[in-house]
């Protein structure tokens, strides 16, 4: 199975309409692409699912967190839940195994393109690295950003390059319309 085949697939399958809709909208078209194209192609265990909670969540004691850059700007977004000394950080989509560690393949944050800042590129690129260097051993972890003019200039973000080359299982998938995907990874650096 060559997932990134799968996923181009899924990407040519969403509407254009889903490039200029808010991004639970557009996580929900591609998590509808994904299961369609994955169900014609895989039969298993494997799955993709939208916004699961692992049994065994994210270890805030792991040696990802000694990394400065991860445990800054994965702690800055008021998007966790404090309980007591557990912070719930659910990715938007996974291919995965469901109820266990086999097969982690990939971990997704979806960011629409629309006024998004590098800040929140650097959040959703921190809680990747977690996924795939923390306990939870995702495979891949990419960032998905979409819209109708998406523009993403890696040479003006430094810190975020210099990210992709120490962290080479993480990507940024740049989609502006069907067809249209531009891939930055530590290759494309």
């Amino acid at each position: 199975m060559n997932i990134d085949l799968l996923l181009n697939r899924a990407f040519e399958n969403i509407n254009q309409r889903y490039f200029g809709r808010s991004e639970r909208e557009f996580v929900a078209e591609l998590y509808h692409q994904l299961r369609l194209t994955l169900s014609k192609n895989k039969k298993g265990t494997i799955e993709v699912t939208t916004e699961t909670i692992k049994r065994q969540a994210v270890n805030y004691r792991h040696s990802v967190f000694n990394d400065s850059w991860v445990r800054q700007y994965f702690f800055m977004s008021r998007a966790y839940i404090i309980k007591g000394e557990y912070y719930k950080r659910v990715p938007d989509l996974l291919i995965h195994e469901y109820n266990n560690r086999n097969n982690q393949l990939l971990a997704f944050e979806v960011k629409n393109a629309n006024g998004l800042s590098s800040t929140e590129i650097k959040i959703d690129l921190s809680k990747l690295i977690v996924y795939c260097i923390g306990n939870l051993k995702y495979n891949r972890g990419i960032l998905i950003v979409y819209g109708q003019s998406t523009k993403i200039n890696i040479k003006e973000m430094p810190d975020i390059k210099e990210l992709l080359e120490q962290y080479p299982m993480i990507e940024i998938w740049v989609v502006e319309r069907r067809g249209a995907l531009t891939i930055i990874n530590k290759s494309s650096c």
